[in-house]
């Protein structure tokens, strides 16, 4: 009898649960730096189900990003090799651009500034401001973050 290696696949609702949970706790994080040990619950009943631990971290690296909790993850990224590199920087790209693109149309509406906005690269700027439309399309629920909202507005108000 040849024994064949037992391979877990997550289900639909497991996965919506565990994508639900990181999300949460995302979002109920609020000190200054996080630990991949402070995931550790979670990553447990996701390998139960059958995800790898790099899924997880890669998901919830990109969920702080999506609501703009970058600073509290930064030290991650650069210190392991946990994550799917390639995953990150797709889906972050995206969050670059729709950040670039409300930075730079806040911008525009400063006269001070028009002088130094066009000398960006038209074709760059519009790439960017493509890339953001497609995004918002799949991605509703992203916009420019709260904490990238206010940086924003700060930055506006001393224009």
């Amino acid at each position: 009898m040849i024994h064949q290696p037992l391979t877990l696949q997550p289900n639909e609702a497991q996965s919506s649960f565990l994508n639900n949970a990181l999300r949460r706790k995302a979002f109920l994080f609020d000190g200054n730096s996080l630990n991949y040990d402070d995931l550790d619950d979670i990553t447990t009943l996701a390998r139960a189900w059958g995800m790898d631990k790099s899924y997880v971290l890669t998901e919830f690296l990109i969920v702080m990003y999506e609501q703009g909790k970058d600073d509290c993850v930064q030290h991650l990224i650069t210190s392991t090799r946990l994550i799917e590199i390639e995953r990150f920087q797709d889906v972050c790209m995206s969050i670059a651009c729709v950040r670039l693109d409300a930075a730079l149309t806040m911008l525009k509406r400063a006269k001070k500034y028009r002088n130094i906005l066009s000398m960006l690269d038209a074709d760059t700027c519009e790439w960017v401001k493509e890339q953001s439309e497609i995004v918002k399309k799949q991605r509703p629920g992203l916009i420019a973050s709260h904490r990238e909202d206010g940086k924003l507005i700060s930055l506006e108000n001393t224009i």
